[in-house]
C-alpha cells in the first residue's frame, strides 16, 4: 500500500512507525504476520505510488497489477515475507514490536528494522497534499563558527544540576 505517514522514530534500535487505517488490508496483514516492509519509492516511481494508493488491497491484488503491467518488479525480502520494491530509494524489513490502536482513524505499527538497503543514486519520491514533488538541491550546513557560538551559549545557559 502507499502510506504517507511513515516515520523513523529511533536510530538505536532502528525503529520505523507506519500509520495505517485499521480497515486496510495492509493493517490486517501486519497484525497476522507481525512483520512489514517499508519501501521508500524513488522519484521515478510516481506511477507505482499512484497505483498503490488508488486501489484497496481488499479488492485488488495491487502487486499482481504492478507486476502484470511491467511497471514494477519486486524481490523476496531477506528476513521477512514482505515483498520489496525493486529500485526503491530505500527498503527496510521490519519486525513488529508494538501496535497502538485508535490513533485518529489509524493504527500505528512500530517495527524494528532487521534488514535495510538503499540506493544513494535514487532520490525519494515526495508526496504531499495530493501532489508529487522533487527534492531540491542539498542545503549547505551552517559554518562551524555558528555551531561554536551556539555551544558557548549552551554552556552559559546550562540549567542548575545539568552536566
Amino acid at each position: 500500500m502507499a502510506a504517507e505517514w511513515t516515520h523513523d522514530i529511533s536510530y538505536s534500535p532502528s525503529l520505523i512507525s507506519v500509520n495505517i487505517r485499521g480497515h486496510d488490508a495492509t493493517a490486517k496483514n501486519i497484525e497476522v504476520s507481525k512483520e512489514f516492509g517499508v519501501n521508500i519509492a524513488a522519484e521515478d516511481h510516481n506511477v507505482i505510488r499512484s497505483i498503490a494508493g488508488r486501489y484497496n488491497g481488499r479488492n485488488v491484488d495491487k502487486i499482481s497489477v504492478l507486476k502484470g503491467s511491467g511497471i514494477a518488479s519486486f524481490y523476496n525480502a531477506k528476513q521477512t515475507k514482505a515483498p520489496m520494491l525493486q529500485g526503491a530509494a530505500m527498503n527496510a524489513e521490519c519486525k513488529l514490536i508494538k501496535q497502538e490502536d485508535q490513533i485518529g482513524y489509524h493504527i500505528m505499527f512500530v517495527g524494528e528494522v532487521i534488514q535495510i538497503s538503499g540506493d544513494e543514486n535514487k532520490r525519494p519520491l515526495v508526496y504531499q497534499n495530493g501532489r508529487y514533488w522533487e527534492l531540491g538541491e542539498t542545503i549547505v550546513r551552517p559554518p562551524a563558527e555558528i555551531f561554536n557560538r551556539i555551544e558557548e551559549l549552551a554552556m552559559r545557559y546550562l540549567r542548575s544540576g545539568a552536566t
